[in-house]
């Protein structure tokens, strides 16, 4: 406030009303985060006591480019579940495999995923593609690569050409 005194009289109403609204502003997004917080379903769910407010914890790992580490800590420390950000859990645990990423899950791909995938494609692939539905319909046309049959019968060209990789890496590595 002290700093109100340095300006114009007339500018102060403008400076103080703006002090207002940003200091408003500031209480509301801090009261809703904690609401949030404390109202969630997975208010039990341990991590850090930032990561239940913003994803400004998880952000600030990403930059400082340790997640890796700091999530392996976690786990050792929390368990198999651990909060990351107020609605991103970092699993550890590989029973959830099947639950989280088999198909008829209720559980929808995150967006980060849509970074994986070609941003000039109108279709989505299966990797990348988040509608389930999409998802379902595409995997059913390469299902019958991946049955067993076909695996045995593909072994011998994954082989040959794993040999001839292997050999083109031996050259550049002179």
């Amino acid at each position: 406030m002290a700093l109100l005194s340095l300006l114009p009289s007339d500018a102060t109403s403008t400076a103080q009303a703006l002090l207002y609204a940003l200091t408003t502003l500031l209480s509301l997004t801090l009261l809703h985060a904690l609401l949030r917080a404390l109202t969630s379903p997975h208010v039990r769910i341990p991590g850090p006591p930032l990561a239940r407010l913003t994803k400004l914890w998880y952000l600030c790992q990403i930059q400082r480019a340790d997640f890796h580490g700091t999530n392996i800590a976690l786990h050792a420390r929390h368990g198999p579940v651990v909060r990351v950000a107020p609605r991103w859990f970092s699993l550890d645990d590989p029973g959830a495999v099947r639950a989280v990423y088999g198909h008829g899950t209720r559980f929808v791909k995150g967006s980060w995923y849509v970074a994986s995938g070609d941003p000039d494609a109108c279709v989505e692939d299966i990797f990348s593609g988040r509608d389930v539905g999409v998802h379902a319909a595409n995997r059913r046309k390469v299902a019958g690569l991946y049955a067993m049959s076909m695996l045995v019968r593909m072994e011998g060209a994954v082989d040959a050409t794993v040999a001839v990789m292997e050999a083109r890496l031996g050259e550049m590595a002179g």
